[in-house]
């Protein structure tokens, strides 16, 4: 039977796929973090899902929200990246590095803390 899957964390739905949440909430501000380090972070989580499922996930679901200094959300940014079995790691960083290199680059978010929650789905094995 398929779960969602979370590090600390586990619950049973129907669903024909495994869904793997990171169940972490980095707040990357107020001192600004380089693309590269949190390519990395992004990196390291693929990592740590392939050594335990033995395969990488075929979806990321990325919930970016940006936020006050008083907490409050002013903007979020939910989207999913889809992958191939011939996607690699390297290629999965990239895609992420550069989704956050242009968000980055807007103005209207200077001076906002980010926060992201990433969920990965993951086919289940038959």
């Amino acid at each position: 039977m398929p779960s969602v899957i979370k590090e600390r964390d586990v619950s049973i739905i129907l669903s024909s796929q495994h869904a793997v949440s990171t169940n972490r909430r980095p707040k990357f501000g107020p001192v600004p973090i380089s693309e590269e380090t949190l390519a990395e972070y992004y990196l390291n989580v693929l990592n740590e899902i392939e050594e335990q499922y033995h395969k990488l996930p075929e979806v990321a679901i990325l919930d970016f929200q940006f936020k006050t200094s008083s907490d409050e959300v002013r903007f979020e940014f939910p989207f999913a990246l889809s992958a191939t079995e011939r996607t690699t790691k390297e290629q999965r960083k990239d895609t992420f590095a550069t989704i956050i290199h242009i968000m980055s680059s807007q103005t209207e978010w200077a001076g906002l803390n980010l926060h992201m929650r990433l969920d990965f789905k993951i086919e289940s094995g038959q």
